[in-house]
């Protein structure tokens, strides 16, 4: 199965940890023929758009200007929501604390920082944690009577 031009960019892109062996491969993936739009519909779906701004802005591609400014907004979109989610995360293990519960935050903005070292590079969608069973009642109780 071959890949697009515009998957290949994509995928080359979301290659981590940011590296010169990066740079090289995405600098490889940039060299065809992109179809900027059909690019960003792409980068998109797969939710992308921050691991992609920053590979692009590392390796000096300069995408068609459009698809680099809507790049660089959703980029600050994301680190302001993610933000956002990591304030409630926060919120919420107090509030779990306080009712002596102890919670294990998974996926999310909790997996970003810890495999990106930054809040800005991956759509989060929502908050995960862990609790023990023999707290599960008390911990929604809980979280409920906190909105």
């Amino acid at each position: 199965m071959k890949l697009t031009n515009e998957f290949s960019l994509a995928a080359a892109c979301c290659r981590w940890p940011p590296s010169d062996e990066r740079d090289r491969a995405v600098e490889a993936a940039a060299s065809h023929a992109i179809d900027w739009q059909r690019f960003l519909r792409i980068v998109r779906r797969q939710r992308v758009e921050g691991l992609v701004s920053d590979a692009l802005t590392r390796a000096h591609i300069n995408a068609a200007p459009e698809v680099a400014a809507e790049l660089r907004r959703q980029a600050q979109e994301i680190a302001l929501k993610n933000l956002g989610f990591a304030a409630e995360a926060l919120r919420l293990n107090r509030i779990l604390e306080e009712a002596g519960i102890t919670a294990l935050f998974v996926k999310g903005v909790t997996l970003d920082s810890l495999a990106y070292g930054s809040l800005g590079l991956k759509r989060a969608r929502d908050i995960d944690l862990i609790i023990a069973p023999d707290v599960d009642e008390a911990a929604c109780a809980g979280l409920a009577d906190a909105g």
